[in-house]
């Protein structure tokens, strides 16, 4: 019996200012993780955002600065 796999979010945030900035994926993680790493990001002054890791990996990272 296969068992359902938690790691089913990631994190997609971005670094660098307007000029020269960079996105990033994290690795696939649980929702309580993604949450916090998105907090801990944004503490930091990261933009941040919590997505489906699959949906996220078959999308792929936004292209310009500012993302919803």
């Amino acid at each position: 019996m296969a068992t359902k796999n938690p790691n089913t979010h990631c994190v997609v945030y971005r670094t660098g200012d307007i000029e020269n900035f960079a996105w990033y994926r994290s690795e696939a993680m649980t929702a309580n993780e993604a949450a916090d790493l998105r907090a801990e990001l944004e503490s930091v002054g990261h933009k941040a955002m919590v997505a489906n890791h699959a949906q996220s990996v078959a999308i792929g990272l936004p292209e310009g600065y500012e993302c919803e």
